[in-house]
């Protein structure tokens, strides 16, 4: 009635998949430095290596939404930029779906910081 199949033939098929799949999984990471020379230096990379130059990030007021600036990450996958005076957000948009938006360092308010005493 039914032939006798042979398990291997099917199962080594469906565990090649299941091993493989995960290897194409990846996500943008964005890591965000504030430097003492009132810059900010990002970093970011895909979780699997592989490269997310030329991908986009974008600046926008976390108030308004207006748009600040839009940059390009280079090859390294690095930027450097002015530290926008307002409260910003920061996205990675590194295509396919893959968004990051992260919440910029705050300004710095200078009179708060400021040590000399008034006279």
């Amino acid at each position: 009635m039914f032939e006798k199949t042979n398990c291997s033939a099917l199962l080594i098929p469906v565990l090649v998949l299941c091993l493989v799949c995960p290897a194409f999984a990846h996500k943008p990471l964005l890591a965000v430095d504030e430097q003492g020379d009132g810059t900010i230096l990002l970093e970011a990379a895909f979780s699997n290596g592989s490269s997310i130059s030329g991908s986009k990030i974008i600046l926008r007021n976390l108030k308004s939404g207006k748009l600040i600036k839009q940059h390009t990450l280079n090859q390294q996958g690095m930027l450097r930029f002015k530290k926008p005076e307002a409260e910003y957000s920061i996205t990675l948009d590194a295509g396919e779906g893959h968004k990051i938006t992260v919440r910029g360092p705050a300004p710095r308010d200078h009179r708060k910081n400021d040590t000399r005493k008034e006279q």
